[in-house]
């Protein structure tokens, strides 16, 4: 355990403490606030990253951003990447200082984006700027539309709370399910933030020792790339 883990829970205890002083009603409605903002933004975050790098080419730029200024390991040979096996890619990634999800992820998508760009990509370098760059606007466009959403969406709550304390019942078993109603939110705040800041790692190479020396912030980071692709899928199914 280190810093971030004491933290965390010094959040979760907010959250506790909040539940406990709002009850399970007032509680509810700031979770369902949030996890409505949770699906909204991850169902809206792969379509603006993709109207963004269709008509300003955000990812490429992000991509030779980090090319210019990010100094990786990276073996600056030309190869053939779409005919390499993962093993091989997996291999010539292994001295990245990237957390190991991410090397995953590049071992995963890094044939097929090699095979989509063609002689655009013609090094294993360009391959990981592009896809940490492209990883980076998503999670920038992330940020800005839960952000977005959050603040909307609290205005909306805070009129529904309004109205539950004009007929307050708060018992001993609304405080206890408060409690647990607000442990979530306060967690789903932290998974996300989790999530968010994994996008920072290359820039900041400190971080990766911090996320990596923590209890908590793997577990974080497990739920966030669970929550955020259900999100995606729940919004793909609700809306046309």
């Amino acid at each position: 355990m280190n810093w971030l883990d004491a933290g965390i829970l010094i959040l979760l205890g907010m959250g506790a403490f909040r539940g406990f002083r709002r009850g399970i009603g007032a509680v509810f409605v700031g979770l369902g606030g949030l996890l409505l903002a949770l699906l909204a933004s991850a169902y809206a975050t792969p379509r603006v990253a993709a109207w963004l790098q269709s008509t300003h080419g955000t990812a490429d730029a992000a991509g030779a951003f980090l090319q210019r200024y990010l100094r990786l390991p990276i073996p600056d040979v030309a190869m053939r990447l779409a005919d390499m096996s993962p093993a091989e890619i997996e291999g010539a990634l292994a001295a990245l200082p990237v957390a190991g999800w991410l090397r995953q992820l590049l071992v995963q998508q890094g044939p097929a984006i090699a095979a989509i760009a063609g002689g655009n990509l013609a090094t294993l370098g360009d391959v990981v700027y592009h896809l940490l760059g492209s990883y980076l606007v998503a999670a920038v466009c992330f940020a800005g539309l839960f952000l977005a959403f959050r603040v909307v969406l609290i205005g909306v709550g805070s009129l529904l709370t309004r109205m539950l304390a004009a007929a307050p019942l708060i018992g001993p078993g609304s405080r206890l399910l408060g409690v647990c109603a607000g442990i979530a939110e306060q967690g789903v705040m932290v998974v996300v933030a989790i999530g968010l800041a994994t996008a920072a790692v290359p820039l900041f190479p400190g971080l990766a020792a911090v996320l990596e020396g923590s209890a908590l912030a793997p577990l974080g980071l497990i739920l966030f790339h669970l929550l955020v692709p259900m999100a995606f899928s729940l919004g793909a199914m609700i809306t046309p």
